[in-house]
């Protein structure tokens, strides 16, 4: 169908030429359409969705995570796809700005962790499962099964984490507006973490049954993100984690201060990874668990102390969670890109080895049993009833590539 190509092939190719990340995002999911009309519809009603739940606050007053069941609808339609909670997103936003009487103007601020968890989570855990993959030595069926846990378990993990944090990452809407926030804690944040990876687990196995042949590729192009300075991504990613960690500041130092040794730490990560340090070969995954896990053990001891104390101060937590991002900045540094590739221990233009973008997609391939499948992004263009016009159409232009992302699937 055209209208399915045009939101699973068109968006990503258009999009793609601002940044490899957004345009993994628009396609993440595109398993779903093998069904043209599951295609069609699924984005739409996600989209749907998103504005009457912006618009009417069905279930809560201020926050989202006010509502359990809607807090599992959106970890659910994220795990399945990506891109459907792209587009359930920007339906909230829509909704939200538009039609909905938000009684605080901080309001705003719950759209970065709604993104985090439609979005953020699933592309995360496909691309540090994407690093697990065995050999392809390795019987198919052992393939297929071990990296079904692995997504399902790091998915889990990553919802966890979000249930943990996000209530702290909120705590400004109220205090920013002169109101005393709420209970910091998600109820029965369990059933978030199991719906995720139950519906994760579902989609793994749904991709293993779907048929995935390969196509022609073609060209890449660089997108405007990677033509950025490497000096401007790390102060913007700075100033996304001083955001984020809002919640716990007590005044306008504490914020300075967590920007600062934020970015401190990520300049010295970025000049370590350009001189070709040792450690950064080891998976993602394991990098992060090395960083955070040691901190997750200090603050289980901590925050009981820190309630039995009735402290009111969160400089305590400040510490813990600026430790953690320090680390976590050390661990997984912002690369510097030159048309595609990085910075090698000389200097040297080396091909770009893993990126968010790219690795991601490639995950979809592991759930065929018998094979290493294509990612079934580049794949389903192919199959009876989703067209391929935009990709056939754009393949000979000049300078025009197919997803950056597919690159990553002829990788040493």
């Amino acid at each position: 169908m055209i209208v399915t190509n045009a939101v699973w092939a068109g968006v990503p190719l258009a999009v793609r030429r601002v940044s490899r990340g957004l345009a993994v995002a628009a396609s993440d999911g595109i398993w779903l359409a093998s069904w043209p009309w599951v295609g069609l519809i699924a984005p739409i009603v996600g989209l749907a969705a998103g504005v009457f739940v912006g618009a009417v606050h069905p279930g809560f007053e201020v926050l989202f995570i006010e509502a359990l069941w809607l807090l599992i609808g959106i970890a659910v339609v994220g795990a399945l796809s990506g891109a459907v909670g792209l587009y359930l997103t920007i339906g909230f936003v829509i909704g939200d700005l538009a039609f909905a009487d938000s009684p605080l103007w901080t309001m705003r601020l719950q759209y970065l962790p709604l993104l985090l968890l439609a979005v953020g989570v699933p592309l995360a855990a496909k691309s540090l499962a994407a690093e697990l993959r065995l050999p392809e030595s390795v019987p198919g069926v052992l393939r297929a099964v071990v990296g079904l846990g692995a997504f399902v378990l790091i998915t889990g993990l990553l919802v966890y984490a979000w249930v943990k944090a996000v209530p702290l990452v909120l705590r400004p809407v109220h205090v920013w507006a002169g109101e005393l926030p709420p209970q910091p804690v998600i109820l029965n944040g369990r059933w978030v973490v199991i719906a995720a990876m139950v519906a994760a687990a579902g989609r793994a196995v749904a991709q293993a049954l779907v048929k995935t042949p390969d196509f022609p590729r073609v060209r890449p192009v660089v997108p405007l993100w990677d033509r950025v300075p490497v000096v401007v991504k790390l102060v913007l990613r700075a100033a996304l984690v001083t955001v984020l960690l809002a919640g716990l500041y007590e005044n306008v130092v504490h914020a300075v201060l967590a920007f600062v040794v934020v970015l401190a730490a990520q300049f010295v990560a970025t000049m370590l990874r350009a001189r070709g340090q040792r450690g950064y070969g080891i998976p993602r995954v394991a990098r992060v668990a090395i960083a955070v896990v040691p901190v997750y053990l200090v603050g289980m001891w901590m925050l009981p102390l820190f309630i039995e104390r009735r402290a009111t101060s969160f400089v305590p937590m400040l510490l813990l969670a600026l430790i953690a991002a320090v680390l976590l900045s050390v661990v997984n540094p912002v690369r510097e890109s030159r048309g595609g590739a990085v910075a090698g221990q000389h200097g040297t233009p080396v091909q770009e080895p893993e990126s968010t973008a790219s690795v991601a997609a490639a995950w979809d391939a592991e759930f065929e049993p018998t094979r290493l499948a294509t990612a079934d992004r580049e794949a389903e263009r192919k199959r009876p009833g989703l067209a391929a016009a935009d990709w056939e159409a754009e393949r000979e232009r000049p300078g025009l590539a197919a997803a950056d992302w597919e690159a990553e699937r002829e990788r040493p």
